[in-house]
């Protein structure tokens, strides 16, 4: 302890980490250099603090498509995409109920010679509600104004718009929140379009079992890359009095 201007401080060590969202390798670098961290607490938590939160499921939507030629949307995959961009044939799909059923969702969006551009509003993969999903909202509309292949059937089937795993076979919940499940980011190599899942699952549910779930429901369409377990303390629990 030192007396500082009268005042009794404790003098403790602080750092600060750049590296949360990727590893938080810099956690583990101070940890070799000057061992364990005693506590710690990160800001833009919610007040007084957080005992729970959610697992996480990284996975792919893929399908065949052999009248989208190029398709982009999405710049991270735990952001809702604000802009879907596809290039297609001209004739595959019914134009008119496309304007139909984006003028009925309130969807901006432009369609010239063969190239689609649909607008949505961006929010975080956690907070999809507070979002428009702008290739959501392309692909059904297209699936719906009769574009049909192997990835338009298996994102209406899986997605369509929903964001909480519904038609996925996933839309689960606990007392504590809901599972969230964002599409963004979007290409095509050869004739199969990829689409990145990012799934926020219950706190106290297994993620590997939404992972499960989801594989079996989406079967070739679903690809599985990683789970993350969810953190959660029971409201008893020592480290919460």
């Amino acid at each position: 302890d030192k007396l500082v201007t009268g005042v009794q401080t404790c003098a403790l060590p602080i750092f600060m980490g750049t590296n949360e969202e990727t590893g938080s390798a810099c956690v583990r670098h101070y940890v070799e250099k000057l061992g364990p961290v005693d506590c710690g607490f990160t800001p833009d938590g919610n007040f007084p603090l957080v005992f729970s939160e959610k697992g996480m499921v990284a996975a792919d939507l893929v399908g065949k498509s052999e009248h989208i030629h190029a398709i982009k949307a999405g710049n991270a995959r735990n952001i809702v995409p604000s802009l879907c961009e596809i290039t297609l044939d001209d004739g595959c799909f019914d134009k008119e109920k496309l304007n139909c059923f984006l003028t009925d969702n309130n969807i901006t969006y432009e369609y010239e010679n063969g190239h689609l551009s649909v607008h949505g509003t961006a929010s975080h993969a956690s907070l999809p509600e507070n979002g428009v999903n702008a290739l959501s909202h392309a692909i059904e509309g297209l699936w719906k104004a009769g574009l049909r292949d192997d990835f338009t059937n298996a994102y209406h089937k899986l997605v369509g718009l929903d964001y909480n795993g519904n038609n996925a076979g996933i839309g689960l919940k606990d007392e504590y929140g809901i599972l969230t499940m964002n599409l963004s980011v979007a290409s095509k190599e050869n004739d199969t379009v990829r689409v990145s899942i990012d799934i926020r699952s219950p706190a106290t549910l297994d993620s590997r079992d939404v992972a499960a779930a989801l594989k079996e429901c989406g079967k070739d369409n679903i690809i599985i890359h990683d789970t993350v377990d969810p953190l959660f303390f029971p409201l008893d629990h020592p480290i919460d009095r």
